[in-house]
């Protein structure tokens, strides 16, 4: 039993390790589409594009709210892998993150709804 504990502990660790990679990954993402749509402006600025620079602004407010939630989400999935271990029941909670896999398929069945 101890085994297959250990085994579901283990695929539960990956499991929000790689939730917080995901959520790290998009967080650098919309930063860098932050940084491409403040060139962007940049440039509409000195044609005097007042119309793009307009919606290069509305760009740069939607993706610094994106890049906070990827923030947050990044840290809470990160204080969620490293809070078990002050817990003396660190093993089941990790083996019950072996369910964070199915959080990609519950993501996408909802977006379909």
């Amino acid at each position: 039993m101890n085994t297959v504990l250990d085994i579901l502990a283990v695929t539960g660790i990956v499991a929000a390790v790689w939730h917080v990679v995901l959520a790290a990954l998009r967080f650098l993402g919309h930063g860098a589409a932050g940084a491409w749509a403040d060139q962007v402006a940049r440039t509409q600025a000195s044609r005097g594009d007042v119309t793009g620079m307009e919606e290069s602004r509305r760009q740069r407010q939607a993706t610094g709210q994106q890049k906070t939630r990827a923030g947050a989400e990044a840290v809470g999935w990160l204080v969620l892998l490293l809070a078990p271990p002050l817990t003396p029941w660190s093993r089941y909670i990790y083996a019950a993150y072996t369910l964070l896999w199915l959080v990609p398929a519950l993501r996408s069945r909802r977006r379909r709804s």
